[in-house]
């Protein structure tokens, strides 16, 4: 019903295969648009289910007084206030839910209670998120999240963040304790690509029943991806890592596990040492140093015993050399390798092979071998290991390959069978 600029609505029915709505009310067609307007919706096509709520507006375009209720498939109540200009829209919204609920792929997502306000309009909106929400059958987190949002004249962000109760089993199955989290993270997307900074100021909490203590700053721009001074402590073990990764690389990681078993509970022993990459991203050089101590894990140990070992990398990715050696069972075992990665497969030699027992001397190689190692095949030419009598050597050789059968030869000659383990 039209009566002068005023417009009269007793009841509005629409139905279609993709939304359902039902409204009444009215509006003056002129000036502030002044009215009342009350709605009820479904939206029928969706993946998610049935997405079904009301709306009620009352009020001008120097304020709209809103309250919305999303009733399916989550029920959440939205009000507040939107103004209209000629140039621009301003809101302040507040969204508050309980018990919520949410499928995530093969999981699902629980909230037993939140709030989400945001106050701005089309050029920039600050947004304050509280709740607590949790994956599946884990206890829940707290999360809190505020700060601004730019949208003009280039998408901004600046939030800073604070996550509490963190379950660590989320990501590994084996831990257990819970974690918090607090900091800032920032950035812009422009035509030259995004430039985001996540600061981690503070990681503390309990893992494995050992306290934890954090920190580290990331930073995205474009396609050059930098860490400063990232550095995690889980009881007395620690990790630091430092660089940036892009066309060129300048990286370094510290490790100073003096006991693996307060972070992997089926693993026991120490690892120290550094790794760092530098150079160009295709070609760098490489540096590695690890030795571990009493190396164990429970599935194995049994069997094996307590192993020492220590690791060396040195060289680019296309022509370098490794050394390791390996003391377990009463024995010592050194390999030296030589090769490089042509961004398909790892081609070299075998330098070196010794194998040292108290009982049966030490067996090596007095000549090289070739090694290739891909996604599809593995190979080894044929080695031999010569008895410290030089009167008898084992050799072996093969390939495994994903398209054909595995195929190795071994072959043992002049050796006492005494020798051979019982």
């Amino acid at each position: 019903n039209l009566q002068g600029s005023d417009l009269f609505v007793s009841k509005f029915k629409l139905r279609s295969n993709l939304l359902d709505l039902d409204a009444d009310g009215g509006v003056t067609l002129a000036n502030l648009y002044p009215g009342k307007i009350n709605a009820e919706w479904r939206w029928n096509e969706s993946d998610s289910g049935l997405f079904a709520g009301s709306i009620r507006v009352d009020g001008d375009m120097d304020q709209y007084e809103v309250r919305h209720s999303l009733a399916s498939p989550l029920s959440i109540t939205t009000q507040g206030t939107i103004n209209i200009q000629p140039d621009n829209i301003g809101a302040d919204l507040l969204s508050e839910w309980n018990a919520l609920e949410w499928p995530l792929g093969e999981q699902t997502v629980y909230s037993s209670e939140g709030k989400l306000r945001i106050r701005g309009n089309t050029s920039a909106v600050v947004v304050d998120l509280g709740a607590l929400a949790a994956l599946d059958e884990n206890p829940e987190s707290r999360i809190e999240l505020g700060g601004d949002v730019r949208l003009q004249p280039v998408p901004f962000f600046d939030l800073e963040y604070n996550v509490g109760n963190l379950n660590p089993a989320l990501v590994l199955e084996s831990v257990s304790g819970q974690l918090n989290l607090a900091g800032r993270v920032a950035g812009s997307i422009t035509e030259q690509g995004p430039d985001v900074e996540l600061v981690v100021e503070q990681v503390h909490g309990v893992l494995n029943d050992n306290a934890v203590n954090g920190k580290g700053e990331v930073h995205l721009v474009g396609n050059e991806f930098s860490v400063a001074d990232a550095q995690i402590a889980i009881g007395p073990n620690t990790v630091h890592v430092d660089g940036h990764i892009g066309s060129s690389l300048a990286l370094r990681a510290e490790i100073d596990a003096t006991s693996i078993a307060d972070v992997l509970p089926q693993a026991g022993g120490s690892i120290v040492g550094w790794a760092s990459l530098s150079g160009p991203r295709h070609n760098p050089d490489m540096q590695l140093e690890l030795q571990g101590s009493a190396l164990s894990w429970q599935e194995s140990s049994s069997s094996l015993g307590p192993v020492d070992a220590t690791v060396s990398i040195a060289g680019k990715l296309e022509a370098h050399t490794m050394e390791a050696d390996i003391r377990a069972l009463d024995s010592k075992v050194a390999i030296a390798l030589g090769g490089g990665f042509n961004g398909q497969a790892w081609a070299g030699t075998l330098a070196s092979l010794s194998i040292d027992n108290a009982v049966y001397g030490r067996w090596s190689t007095i000549a090289s071998s070739d090694l290739l190692a891909s996604t599809s095949t593995s190979k080894v030419s044929q080695t031999c290991l010569h008895a410290p009598d030089e009167n008898g050597k084992a050799c072996f050789g093969g390939q495994l390959g994903s398209d054909g059968p595995a195929t190795f030869d071994v072959a043992l000659t002049g050796i006492p069978l005494a020798a051979l383990p019982a």
